[in-house]
């Protein structure tokens, strides 16, 4: 069934605040889905002293004995926190004077016990490796690590972010690996691509991720488009679905079912990017169950989150404004050894490590590389071996972004490692955490055919990080300062210490129309004293913007390092954190410092409604009103500018006017997206669409406030309409 795309209309009103409406119309075909409920209030958990693990929905067993000795070196809460852990067994390495031990704490220059034993629990799809037997840490606590294994379906298992927690005691990690999935069928091929009129689009990058999607009946649907979903906590879908259906109330062998087999290629219909998946589950008697997702350019979401739209005709319909989708005019790909993120826009430029081969050692051997040129106009890495000089990889200069949004470079070999694998060489270009880090080259994995280089470079600091969180649909965007900075409020046990200073921050950023040079520039917390006349004296840097991880279903921090050296301990840097947390009443909200570590970690919280999750809101259709009782606040679509005060709205469809009646629909639904300040209607019109055969159109309606300069408590309109016609 071919899908019609109309153009892009905007309209615009002179009020203190404006709202963005996209409106869609769907030719509707109506199809009853019935799901019968079922009362189930046990949850999936055990434990586990085996590293066999065999999950309950399928029976399938995964082997967790993925390394004899990692010897990993994790950054922990501040520059100067390591780890050192292993999966199933201790490692031989002695922790301090200890030995048998299975995960070790090096923190300020000292080591300390983190678990001498480990279990493995299950969580309803979560696997997690909790170590037990740590030393003695503070307030009778002993210290403890727990390490979240999740599913990864690249070849290299790494770990994926830290995660700090309230408690200084804990640590906690997220380990990705290919051994968390369930086995991929060899049916599915492709690469999420497709290139039209000269133009490649790559949606690859959007399957590092699963998505939830509300079906707006207090159910779910589980979508990765590229790939199948990634088996986790509450994502047990069958193997190879990338269209899932999660009915939670449901019974075990009901919860989970798929509605498309991954399917990572794309097709064009009227000039956009559509991917369809088929699946084996029964509509009828003629046909399976489907679903399909069209893809909508939208510059200002990077991944952006798919919207369930409709079902009709066996087919569930998902709409995805994404960043993904837009034509790029020039790129900066075919530059060699230069990349531009597309979450910040910064351009990275490898070129002055070009030309010249590095070398190190790891594990008793001696690798060479170079990066994005060589005089070697075949190789870029080598293992050196005895005057020889085997090749791991062919040189090439794209630089490529990876999941966590570090720039890398990809070699390929022709030098098989195994019957079925070639030597592949990553090598990935991080900030340093000091200075004297500069230039450093750390091995970190040679294992599964795969050497892994870590090349600590100043080229690679771009002093913003990614607002985005799309997999837990949180987005921070909304409270980036684009022009200068938030000033922190300071928690009242810090009032008769910390005097005539003030805390300048800025989210994901750097802090704006700063000049200093202790506050330098990329700083995106600042501490500054002020005289008093309060006038700045004398500013320091807290941090540069580095990293934003979830940790927990309500939480999110973002840490910022590499500040000014420590005042009370100058071998470490300055450092600081925002825990951001959900408070639905409290707008966009404003720091408060609430603690400080060892004088040299500054904490902040941050009460905030954009962290909040999607809910439901009530629409009244006898005042015509948008309801939303957890902040008790009410729209009036009837006095809204953009519906002629009237609550009617215009949009064209074949060139023909469509008068669309907001009032008028008993069936309207309403959601509410705080991170992007959005309201969206879904309701159905018993009225036949212009050029259409059907007498049934459904709408869904996106209005997005922004706030302005002079806000008043009424809002001022400006209006998007874009539909899309079955």
């Amino acid at each position: 069934m071919k899908m019609m795309t109309s153009p892009l209309l905007i309209f615009s009103s002179s009020f203190s605040y404006y709202t963005v409406i996209v409106l869609t119309i769907f030719n509707h075909v109506h199809y009853e889905n019935a799901i019968v409920s079922a009362d189930i209030s046990s949850s999936l958990v055990f434990d586990s002293n085996s590293c066999l693990l065999t999950e309950p929905y399928y029976n399938y067993t995964f082997n967790l004995s993925l390394s004899t000795d990692l010897g990993r070196h994790i950054i922990g809460n501040s520059p100067n926190e390591q780890i050192d852990f292993n999966f199933c067994s201790s490692f031989d390495r002695k922790c301090g004077d200890k030995q048998n031990v299975h995960a070790c704490l090096e923190k300020n220059g000292k080591k300390y016990v983190l678990g001498t034993s480990q279990k493995i629990t299950y969580n309803n799809g979560r696997i997690t490796f909790i170590y037990d037997g740590g030393e003695p840490c503070e307030n009778g606590k002993n210290y403890q690590l727990s390490i979240d294994l999740q599913c990864d379906y690249t070849i290299d298992s790494q770990l994926f972010g830290f995660q700090n927690t309230n408690d200084s005691c804990f640590y906690y990690l997220k380990w990705e690996d290919s051994r968390a999935c369930l086995p991929v069928p060899e049916k599915i091929h492709g690469e999420c691509k497709i290139t039209d009129k000269d133009f490649t689009f790559d949606f690859s990058p959007l399957g590092e991720f699963n998505y939830r999607v509300s079906d707006r009946d207090n159910s779910e649907f589980i979508i990765n488009p590229c790939q199948p979903v990634l088996y986790d906590f509450n994502a047990t879908c069958p193997s190879g679905s990338s269209i899932c259906y999660y009915a939670g109330k449901e019974e075990l062998s009901k919860r989970f079912t798929s509605y498309g087999t991954a399917n990572p290629n794309p097709v064009m219909e009227d000039n956009n990017p559509v991917i369809i998946y088929n699946s084996d589950k029964q509509c009828n008697d003629t046909h399976s169950m489907r679903s399909k997702i069209y893809f909508h350019c939208d510059w200002k979401n990077e991944y952006g989150n798919p919207k369930y739209n409709h079902f009709s005709e066996c087919t569930y319909h998902f709409v995805w404004l994404t960043s993904f989708a837009c034509r790029r005019g020039e790129k900066e790909d075919d530059i060699p050894c230069v990349l531009r993120d597309p979450s910040t826009a910064f351009l990275y430029n490898m070129t002055d490590l070009a030309n010249k081969y590095y070398e190190s050692d790891f594990n008793g051997k001696k690798y060479s590389f170079a990066i994005c040129e060589s005089n070697d106009e075949k190789n870029g890495a080598y293992l050196l071996n005895d005057g020889k000089k085997d090749s791991r990889g062919r040189i090439s200069s794209i630089l490529l972004r990876h999941k966590t949004g570090v720039p890398y470079l990809s070699y390929d070999s022709d030098v098989r490692c195994s019957d079925s694998m070639k030597w592949k060489t990553e090598i990935y270009f991080v900030c340093p955490e000091n200075v004297s880090n500069e230039n450093k080259i750390e091995i970190l994995n040679d294992t599964n055919c795969n050497l892994q280089i870590n090349f600590e470079t100043k080229l690679a600091c771009q002093y913003e990080v990614s607002c985005n969180i799309p997999q837990y649909n949180i987005d921070l965007t909304s409270l980036i300062n684009t022009t200068g900075y938030y000033i922190a409020k300071i928690n009242d046990s810090f009032k008769d210490t910390i005097k005539s200073k003030e805390f300048l921050i800025n989210v994901c950023r750097p802090v704006k129309n700063i000049k200093s040079e202790k506050c330098y520039d990329g700083s995106g917390a600042c501490v500054v004293s002020l005289d008093s006349n309060n006038k700045i004296i004398d500013e320091l840097s807290l941090g540069h913007p580095s990293v934003l991880t979830k940790t927990s279903e309500s939480e999110v921090v973002l840490k910022y390092y590499n500040g000014s050296p420590c005042t009370d301990n100058p071998s470490i840097n300055f450092s600081s954190s925002i825990k951001f947390y959900c408070d639905h009443k409290m707008g966009k909200g404003l720091p408060i410092l609430q603690s400080i570590i060892d004088k040299c970690h500054y904490e902040f919280n941050w009460a905030t409604n954009v962290i909040c999750p999607q809910h439901s809101v009530k629409f009244n259709v006898d005042t015509c009103e948008i309801i939303n009782d957890v902040i008790d606040v009410k729209f009036d679509l009837k006095d809204a500018k953009f519906a002629g005060g009237n609550g009617k709205i215009t949009a064209k469809s074949n060139g023909i006017d469509e008068i669309i009646d907001l009032c008028n629909y008993k069936n309207t639904k309403a959601n509410v997206d705080y991170s992007h300040s959005m309201v969206t209607l879904f309701f159905k019109l018993n009225k036949k669409c212009a050029g259409q055969d059907s007498n049934q159109m459904l709408i869904q309606l996106n209005l997005i406030c922004a706030p302005s300069e002079n806000r008043t408590t009424l809002p001022v309109v400006s209006f998007l309409i874009f539909w899309l016609l079955i």
